[in-house]
C-alpha cells in the first residue's frame, strides 16, 4: 500500500495535532470545498471535501475549524455541477472536457467536547459522493469517506484514537490522470500533564494508499512520535521531540527514518494563531542515507471579525506512486484569504505552489530527474440564504510544469454548489 501525504473555532495547532496523517506535513491551510471525487484536488496532498454543514467538519480537520453545535446528529446534502476543461489532466492537445454532477450526502455524530477537544468526546462521520459525467459516463463513480475521532480524559492523562478510510477516484498531480485508490490511516495518541506548564505527548500512526491499478506503486508507513512540552508564556508553548518510522514500498526495499523535531505553538486567544513544527529527517533507503529538512508552518490571522487569512509552508518526503524505486520531496506554500461582504456573502481566494523533486531509493537505480512545479488559484463566492442553506460559485486554475512533458497539464474548472442541512 502507498503512503498518504503526511469546535467554537479550533486552533491551527489543534487541527494539526489531531489530523490522522503522519506527523510533519498535515494540512497547511483549510483546503477548498472541492468534492472528493472530482478530477483533481487543488491541494495536492489529498482530495478535498464537500461544502459541509456546520459541525460536520468535526471528522475532517483538513476542511477547517470545528463549529460548535448542540446538535448530536447532523445530516446534510450537497448538489454540485462543474465544468472541467481537462478531466484527465492531459498534456496540451490531449485535453478532454466534460460537465460533472455530484451528489454528496453526509451524516455526522458528535458527543462531548467536540468543540475545543480538550475533554472527553466522540465524533464520527460518513460521506459518500456520487459523480455523474455527461460525456464520459465510464468515469461515473461512488466515493466514500469514513472518519472516527474519540478521546477520553482521566485527570492529567488523556488518551485518544482517530482513523479514516477513503475510497477515491479523482486525478492526482503526480499521476496526471484519474486514479482509483483506497486511502486509510489510524493513530493512537496520549498526553500526560505533569504540571500546568509541562507535558509529555506520545503517538503512533499508520497511513496507507492502495492503488487499484496494479501498475502503480503501493506502500505503508508507520511512525511513532514523542514530544516534551513546556508552556513558555500564557499563549506560547514549546515542545522538543522526535519520531521514528518505517515505510514499506511494494517492489522496493523497506525505508526507516528518524526525525529530530521542534514545535512552537501559539494559542488562538488573539488575532494570530501559529504552529511551527520542523526539524531534520535522517532516512535510510536502498540508495543510502538521505538527510532532508522537514517542516510544517501554519498560521491564521484575523485582523477583523470579517476577515480571515490562512497561510502555510511545508516540506516532507513520501514514496512515489508512479515511479518505481523513487521518493518524492514535496516543498510548497499555500494561502487563503476570506472576506465577509455584508451579512450573507463571503468572498475567498486560495492560491498555492508546490515543488516535487524525485530521488532514487534503490542502489544502482539512477534518479529519473523528474521535477514538477504545481500551481493553483481558486476564487469563490459563498452565500448563506438562511441557517443551514448555502450556495457557492467558484473558478479554479491548476497548472503543472514538469521536466517530464508527459505530466504537464493545465486545467480550468467552474462550479456551482447548493447545500442544506436537515
Amino acid at each position: 500500500m502507498a503512503t498518504s501525504s503526511v469546535g467554537a473555532s479550533q486552533s491551527v495547532a489543534q487541527r494539526l495535532s489531531d489530523t490522522t496523517s503522519v506527523p510533519i506535513r498535515g494540512e497547511y491551510v483549510p483546503p477548498s470545498a472541492a468534492p472528493v471525487s472530482l478530477t483533481t484536488e487543488l491541494f495536492p496532498s489529498e482530495a478535498g471535501a464537500p461544502l459541509l454543514p456546520d459541525g460536520a467538519e468535526a471528522m475532517t480537520p483538513e476542511v477547517g475549524a470545528i463549529i460548535a453545535t448542540n446538535r448530536r446528529w447532523t445530516f446534510s446534502m450537497e448538489a454540485r455541477s462543474i465544468y472541467d476543461d481537462n478531466i484527465f489532466l492531459g498534456t496540451e492537445g490531449t485535453e478532454q472536457d466534460d460537465v460533472v454532477f455530484l451528489l454528496t450526502p453526509s451524516v455526522t455524530y458528535r458527543r462531548g467536547d467536540t468543540a475545543a477537544r480538550r475533554e472527553s468526546y466522540l465524533a464520527a462521520s460518513y460521506s459518500p459522493s456520487a459523480s455523474f459525467f455527461v460525456d464520459h459516463s465510464g468515469e461515473n463513480s461512488l466515493d466514500h469517506s469514513v472518519r472516527l475521532d474519540a478521546q477520553k480524559r482521566f485527570g492529567n492523562f488523556t488518551v485518544g484514537v482517530d482513523g479514516r478510510y477513503q475510497r477515491l477516484s479523482g486525478a492526482t498531480v503526480e499521476l496526471s490522470d484519474r486514479v482509483d485508490r483506497d486511502e486509510a490511516g489510524a493513530r493512537v495518541r496520549s498526553r500526560y500533564e505533569f504540571s500546568g506548564r509541562t507535558s509529555l505527548e506520545v503517538s503512533a500512526a499508520w497511513n496507507a494508499v492502495d492503488y487499484r491499478d496494479t501498475e502503480l506503486i503501493d506502500s505503508d508507513e508507520w511512525v511513532a512520535e514523542s514530544f516534551v512540552g513546556y508552556q513558555a508564556t500564557g499563549r506560547t508553548r514549546l515542545a522538543v521531540g522526535g519520531a521514528i518510522g518505517v515505510m514499506d514500498v511494494d517492489g522496493g526495499s523497506s525505508q526507516d527514518f528518524t526525525r529530530g523535531l521542534l514545535r512552537v505553538t501559539t494559542e488562538a486567544t488573539g488575532k494570530l494563531t501559529l504552529e511551527a513544527k520542523g526539524g531534520v529527517e535522517f532516512r535510510n533507503t536502498g540508495a543510502g542515507s538521505q538527510t532532508t529538512p522537514v517542516f510544517n508552518v501554519t498560521a491564521e490571522y484575523r485582523p477583523t471579525a470579517r476577515t480571515a487569512i490562512g497561510a502555510g509552508l511545508y516540506s516532507d518526503v513520501t514514496a512515489s506512486g508512479s515511479l518505481s524505486n523513487e521518493n518524492v520531496i514535496r516543498t510548497g506554500a499555500a494561502m487563503r484569504v476570506q472576506q465577509k461582504l455584508g451579512s450573507r456573502l463571503t468572498a475567498a481566494i486560495e492560491a498555492g505552489y508546490e515543488q516535487l523533486s524525485y530521488e532514487s531509493s534503490e542502489a544502482g537505480v539512477p534518479d529519473s530527474g523528474r521535477e514538477d512545479e504545481y500551481f493553483f488559484v481558486r476564487p469563490s463566492l459563498r452565500y448563506e440564504f438562511t441557517e443551514g442553506r448555502r450556495a457557492e460559485i467558484y473558478y479554479s486554475l491548476r497548472k503543472d510544469d514538469s521536466s517530464d512533458n508527459e505530466f504537464d497539464f493545465e486545467a480550468n474548472q467552474t462550479g456551482l454548489a447548493l447545500a442544506f442541512d436537515f
